[in-house]
């Protein structure tokens, strides 16, 4: 056994993200806007239409 720590590089964990799959993430930007009317989410998603996208909304 050692007492050696290993140094990792510094990245954030939206950085590298934990996957139990191995495979790539996409993360589109994003703009999220709240107004006494609702929530509007904007995402940059070239080549996917609109009717293609499904989004839930999940609430504790």
């Amino acid at each position: 056994m050692t007492n050696v720590v290993t140094q990792t590089a510094e990245k954030t964990a939206t950085e590298t993200p934990e996957t139990t799959t191995g495979g790539r993430i996409y993360r589109p930007l994003s703009d999220i806007v709240e107004t006494d009317e609702g929530v509007t989410l904007m995402l940059e998603m070239p080549g996917v239409a609109a009717e293609d996208v499904d989004v839930t909304v999940l609430s504790d």
